[in-house]
């Protein structure tokens, strides 16, 4: 099967396992949720960054951007966006400057800090979310 339509029937299985176990976001519909799988990380968030452009998503809207695989060996790449709906007024940061960067997953969390965060941190970035997945162990 090629990547794209693996990626999709995850995309498929996971909404629909979510779909019976949990029902909707949330009853009061304040609280949605994306979803991005491909191939790789890098496409996968390529794709998520595209999308939150294009919704005009605000900095306060993000609740969380978690990262995970559909399977432990051989799965495709998925990111899943937690985010309130609407924007209020009080809402002001912007995420037109919002980048990704991708460690290796085979570096314990203070070597990746020291190599990778630490460096933009001391530029006042405003960190959004740092997630991990273990590949392939298992």
């Amino acid at each position: 099967m090629q990547t794209a339509q693996r990626a999709q029937q995850s995309k498929e299985n996971f909404i629909g396992s979510q779909a019976q176990g949990y029902g909707t976001p949330t009853a009061s519909g304040l609280y949605d949720s994306h979803i991005e799988v491909s191939g790789n990380f890098k496409t996968a968030c390529q794709q998520m960054l595209a999308w939150i452009k294009e919704k005009s998503l605000l900095r306060e809207q993000i609740i969380s951007i978690s990262a995970n695989e559909t399977t432990t060996v051989d799965g495709d790449a998925m990111l899943v966006l937690v985010y309130k709906r609407h924007a209020n007024p009080s809402m002001i940061g912007s995420l037109d400057q919002l980048q990704y960067h991708l460690v290796s997953s085979i570096k314990d969390w203070d070597s990746q800090y020291k190599e990778s965060i630490a460096p933009i941190a001391s530029d006042r970035c405003d960190i959004v979310s740092l997630t991990h997945t273990a590949k392939n162990i298992g």
